[in-house]
């Protein structure tokens, strides 16, 4: 068969193609986290907050992956003497995000995981859930190093 026979058939279809995948290139940075204490939906969190946790300065790579991971630091109240009047200790920490699913039209991240660098309190120094309803959740692989 002849190229100048097939190419106008092969044109519309190839053009159709790229533009349906043009939303898709671009849907990774629409993927939204949910922050557990402020219940507000964000795109890259420079913090994500527990009542007794905040975690800051939060560096994002792989935004829009199946997993999207941050490094930052972990603020974490001592709660001693009680959590009213204890003070707070800082520690580094790995954020993984993971399991986007879509909810009300947007895609979310609902699995939240962390790795502190330390054990500073008597909280885990790791966990995972899902911000949404807060049960555990199957978090990825912890990291390496």
């Amino acid at each position: 068969m002849r190229w100048s026979r097939i190419l106008p058939l092969a044109l519309p279809v190839l053009a159709a193609w790229l533009l349906a995948a043009v939303p898709a290139i671009a849907a990774p940075e629409r993927v939204f986290a949910l922050d557990p204490l402020t219940n507000q939906l964000k795109i890259k969190p420079s913090k994500l907050s527990f009542s007794d946790r905040d975690m800051r300065k939060l560096r994002w790579k792989r935004w829009g992956e199946p997993v999207a991971r941050a490094r930052g630091i972990a603020r974490i109240l001592t709660c001693d003497p009680n959590c009213a009047g204890g003070g707070a200790v800082k520690t580094g920490t790995v954020v993984k995000l993971s399991r986007i699913r879509e909810r009300n039209g947007r895609l979310r991240y609902t699995c939240m995981s962390w790795w502190d660098d330390e054990k500073v309190t008597d909280l885990p120094a790791r966990g995972s859930l899902n911000p949404f309803n807060f049960r555990s959740c199957k978090a990825p692989p912890p990291p390496r190093g």
